[in-house]
């Protein structure tokens, strides 16, 4: 059986629960009030589709922080800057082509139409 620190009660972690926004928050404090309730981690992976292997350092996490450890803890969730860069060069690129083709047609529609 897993020990689950008390940072908070059963109760005030199924409101946290309840009250998540985001899906990876959700699921990582569904998986701590399963194990503070009394579930193996095994059956907390199950219910919560995390391996087991995952659920353990979540849990130790869970227990020397609190629940601040909980949730995606990426520094930076947005596209990278050179992400955002690439995106946009494809766009641009995509645009130039669209418009070469037209000039293209137009020319073949005008020459179609002096001849």
């Amino acid at each position: 059986m897993a020990v689950v620190a008390e940072h908070l009660s059963v109760v005030e972690l199924e409101e946290r629960y309840k009250a998540c926004k985001d899906v990876t928050s959700s699921r990582h404090f569904r998986a701590i009030v399963l194990l503070a309730k009394g579930h193996s981690t095994s059956q907390a992976a199950q219910v919560t589709s995390f391996g087991q292997r995952w659920i353990e350092p979540l849990l130790e996490r869970y227990n020397a922080i609190g629940p601040a450890a909980l949730g995606d803890l990426r520094k930076d969730k947005r596209p990278s800057e050179d992400f955002e860069a690439g995106v946009a060069g494809a766009v641009a690129r995509a645009a130039r082509r669209a418009a070469a083709r037209r000039r293209t047609v137009d020319k073949r529609q005008s020459r179609a139409l002096d001849g």
